[in-house]
């Protein structure tokens, strides 16, 4: 397979082919086509195998005057659509490195409109442009037959996946790039490269990755849409070897997998192609409790859009030297949340893998948040290690009080912690404090009961202390008391529009920005219970927000919105 998806095998012997009887052409005069296929040469040497062809020519190998690609000939990869001859023919180099790597071409030519890159006919790999001229005439149709994997004499030698065949008709540049996103996603393909870095589009044209030069390495992913019928679940960065996450050396390949996704949600990850040799952190290099543990000197760029959660991540050891050895406690993904790779910044947060194998470091459910970069620490030493790993933290209504109850899987020089309260996800108020069980790598339990929760929604988190009074805050949990308000808000993040669905009637809707600053504020009138209500943040500036929704009986509640640009 390729990336997890079934291909077609050629086997490079005899004349196994795929025949459409009577081809596409019939008898129409063609002004142009579009070809997009992903296959896998496994040519040892260069050698002409004929990828697709339809023609009645004869000899096999001539033209006259309909569609071959060979791929590869004796030195290069050609296109020809129309009479055999220069006009009609365009050639990209056979590259022989690229030996079993799974490859994204694009044949193009419109002889009336050209091409979505200016030409008449050209040839794109994995993204960009390798070749193209600005000659070509039409060609006719004879109900030929089109063959695919060979002609009768040149036998292709591949692994096939998918071919999108495209008879007239002008092409986008946006149009030609969703094409290629999709089949670069499903088929774990980089699109690019540092020095000309590509977008990745849905099939509505939106972005879900942005072209970064810093970042542009063995880009890859999970996503759904539902329009062009993508639901690729499960993914690896280097899409070589078996073609399943195995068969790579020394690669450090990532497979990434979700139990489900919803439409247009995509998760996609790149490299900054940085080393995979173990690193000591020095001070300045990351926060303080790591400094003396080691790490890989590569990070990977996180693109989140949808709010993708709960994925299963897997580094591939083969190959690599990690002196944590098998032990799972040595080992943490370390996140930088505010994605500029600086590790001394912002906040980070420290996530334990569930299992470590002599080939495999493997994180269960765990969220990457969009636009974070991310490294693994392969050695936590002594002191360095992390004071607290938290595995769970959660918060049920038992009666008229909440209930919070945490799960850490170790701890190191942790003292205490803090449970703190808030009513509108901003102003926090201390309400009590719960002492660490002491040092462990043994799992430990905890709970604390707030005896009276306000009438709403009640937010709560724990400010993690150590012994020195370093501390860390832990992720928002809420529950309700009184009269719930049931509400669906999308798209978040945004761009611009708003969409509430609320189950109660809305008296007000405010935007906060961080600093606690009322920004918008409208005040719906005419509303009943299932109302549907709409603002516009367009004119905000990307960041993240408050938007305060208070129903007709005063209850309040407070959802994080991000403002994308």
């Amino acid at each position: 397979n390729i990336n997890f998806n079934p291909i077609i095998n050629f086997p490079g012997t005899g004349t196994n082919q795929l025949i459409a009887e009577q081809g596409f052409s019939r008898l129409g005069t063609h002004n142009g086509l579009h070809t997009f296929t992903v296959l896998a040469p496994r040519n040892t040497v260069a050698e002409t195998a004929s990828f697709l062809r339809e023609t009645n020519a004869t000899p096999v190998g001539e033209s006259n005057g309909m569609v071959n690609i060979f791929t590869p000939t004796t030195v290069n990869v050609s296109f020809e659509a129309g009479s055999a001859t220069p006009i009609n023919r365009v050639t990209t180099p056979y590259v022989p490195a690229e030996i079993g790597q799974p490859l994204l071409f694009s044949f193009s030519k419109d002889v009336t409109n050209n091409t979505p890159n200016g030409n008449k006919q050209d040839i794109r790999k994995n993204g960009l442009l390798m070749s193209g001229i600005d000659t070509g005439t039409t060609f006719t149709g004879d109900r030929s037959s089109m063959t695919i994997g060979s002609d009768g004499t040149n036998t292709l030698n591949a692994r096939v996946a998918e071919i999108i065949y495209m008879l007239d008709g002008a092409l986008s540049a946006s149009e030609q790039g969703r094409i290629e996103s999709y089949l670069a996603l499903k088929y774990g393909i980089s699109l690019g490269s540092n020095a000309s870095p590509s977008n990745y589009l849905s099939s509505n044209g939106t972005i879900y990755w942005n072209g970064l030069a810093a970042y542009q390495y063995d880009v890859f992913g999970i996503g759904r849409d539902d329009v062009t019928l993508l639901s690729q679940l499960q993914s690896n960065s280097v899409n070589s070897g078996s073609g399943d996450g195995t068969g790579q050396n020394a690669k450090g390949n990532l497979v990434l997998g979700a139990a489900s996704l919803t439409n247009n949600q995509f998760l996609v990850i790149g490299h900054n192609n940085d080393v995979l040799v173990e690193t000591t952190i020095q001070n300045g290099q990351a926060p303080l409790v790591t400094v003396g543990s080691r790490r890989l000197p590569r990070n990977w760029k996180v693109r989140n859009t949808g709010a993708v959660g709960g994925v299963n991540l897997s580094i591939d050891r083969t190959g690599l030297v990690f002196t944590g050895g098998n032990i799972v406690n040595n080992y943490r993904l370390m996140i930088d949340n505010d994605g500029d790779g600086n590790y001394t910044t912002g906040t980070q947060t420290f996530i334990a893998p569930a299992s470590v194998t002599a080939t495999k470091v493997s994180f269960t459910g765990i969220t990457l948040p969009n636009n974070a970069v991310f490294t693994l620490i392969t050695l936590l030493v002594g002191s360095a290690s992390l004071p607290v790993d938290m595995t769970e933290f959660k918060v049920i209504k038992q009666g008229e009080k909440a209930v919070l109850s945490w799960t850490t899987a170790s701890e190191i020089n942790n003292k205490y912690f803090e449970v703190e309260h808030s009513t509108d996800g901003l102003n926090w108020t201390k309400i009590g404090t719960v002492n660490s069980l002491g040092n462990s790598n043994a799992e430990r339990q905890y709970s604390f009961t707030h005896n009276v929760p306000v009438k709403g929604i009640n937010y709560y988190r724990l400010k993690q202390v150590d012994i020195d009074d370093k501390f860390k805050v832990s992720i928002v949990k809420s529950v309700i008391f009184g009269k719930s308000l049931q509400l669906i808000v999308y798209p978040n993040p945004t761009k611009g529009r708003v969409v509430i669905q609320s189950g109660e009637v809305l008296k007000s809707i405010s935007v906060y920005n961080m600093a606690g600053q009322r920004l918008i504020q409208e005040q719906p009138t005419g509303a009943t219970s299932g109302t549907v209500y709409e603002i516009n943040v367009s004119s905000l500036a990307r960041g993240i927000y408050i938007l305060q929704l208070v129903n007709a009986d005063g209850t309040v509640r407070s959802i994080k919105l991000e403002k994308e640009q």
